[in-house]
Parts: structure tokens; sequence; C-alpha cells
């Protein structure tokens, strides 16, 4: 499986709702060899609530491990549903 280079991790941090499938496969490859690293797991468990994986569930319980803040996951994690909701009731106002 080819690696991920440094440019794309970036745009998937940033906007993790344009990873592949592929792409999905080997960040959860990475979180498994650096097990260490608690972004991966929060990484990977937006991606798989994002891709609606069958292991979301799993992930998010690793990553809910692995952080101290877990507010700050949960913001995370819902980022999509909440950035959606604020700008549909936030009115927009004219100059």
């Amino acid at each position: 499986m080819a690696q991920l280079n440094n440019k794309r991790l970036a745009e998937i941090i940033k906007d993790p709702g344009i990873a592949t499938d592929k792409e999905v496969k080997q960040i959860k490859t990475y979180s498994e060899e650096y097990s260490f690293s608690s972004f991966l797991k929060v990484l990977q468990a937006r991606l798989d609530h994002l891709h609606d994986k069958k292991e979301k569930a799993k992930s998010l319980t690793k990553a809910a491990i692995y952080i101290a803040d877990r507010s700050i996951l949960k913001d995370f994690i819902t980022k999509d549903k909440l950035s959606k909701a604020a700008s549909e009731d936030t009115p927009v106002q004219e100059e």
C-alpha cells in the first residue's frame, strides 16, 4: 500500500471529508503502527464517522481512551453537523 505524503495528510487533517477509502485504510494502518499517537486515534475515529464505517463505535471508544478532554473529541467528531446547524440557524446580516 502506498504511503500518504505529508501534503496529502495535511489536506486530510484540514478537511477529513476529502479522504478516500484507500486513504482511510492507510491512516488506520498508521494508527495501529503508531499506537501511542492519540492524534491518529482521533483522526481515525473522525474518518470512520464520516465514511460511516462499521468500526466507527470501536474507533471512537479507542480515541476516547487516548484523549484527555472528551468534549474536544465530541466537537471534532460532530464538526460537520455543528457547522451545518450553525450556518442554518445564523441569519445573514446585510450591511
